[in-house]
């Protein structure tokens, strides 16, 4: 290939790479701003406003998970809020979709439990709580949720094993609490009997 044509072509190669930098800093741009004015919105519980800027920068951004799960927030906390049930939706779909572009991370399955668990859906929370868990197993936090999601569901003796993995990581009011709800009673003391 003569040397003009690969200097061309290396330089065409460069512009192209430059272009593409200039794009993710833009959709970086544009996903923080978003992200910034729907926090501020959510905060004046104009839920509306929030998703709406959302869904546009996530048009410019459709694979970052960070705006998924934000439009997610802002959902439920419309539903939950503003008693808006279509919400509930949108906000387990946001959920969904943030996990799959974020496979590794725990964050959007615990979310996706939780408003499941609010819902009265404990059993769909139980599913996501064990995906949770599969990303960040050592987490105390995501062992008495799902602890909690297992009461709820009616299975007291799996809630108890999870709340004592959480003590075991990390020692917690949550599990004592169990621990005395649930335990099994030990023997009578000596001047019980």
């Amino acid at each position: 290939m003569p040397s003009h044509v690969t200097s061309r072509l290396l330089s065409a190669a460069g512009t192209l790479t430059g272009a593409a930098l200039c794009l993710c800093a833009a959709q970086g741009f544009v996903l923080g701003e978003a992200r910034t004015q729907a926090q501020l919105a959510r905060e004046q519980g104009q839920y509306e406003l929030a998703t709406q800027r959302l869904q546009q920068a996530l048009r410019f951004t459709p694979h970052a998970w960070q705006g998924w799960s934000d439009l997610a927030l802002t959902a439920r906390s419309a539903w939950v809020f503003q008693q808006r049930p279509e919400q509930l939706e949108l906000a387990l779909s946001a959920y969904a979709r943030a996990a799959a572009l974020n496979p590794q991370s725990a964050a959007p399955h615990a979310e996706r439990a939780r408003t499941f668990l609010v819902a009265g859906q404990p059993a769909n929370a139980v599913n996501e709580y064990q995906s949770a868990l599969t990303r960040d197993p050592n987490s105390p936090g995501l062992r008495v949720a799902f602890a909690q999601a297992l009461e709820a569901g009616g299975q007291p003796a799996a809630a108890l094993e999870q709340y004592r993995a959480a003590a075991r990581i990390d020692a917690n009011e949550y599990s004592q609490d169990a621990e005395r709800r649930l335990g099994t009673p030990g023997p009578p003391a000596a001047g019980e009997r």
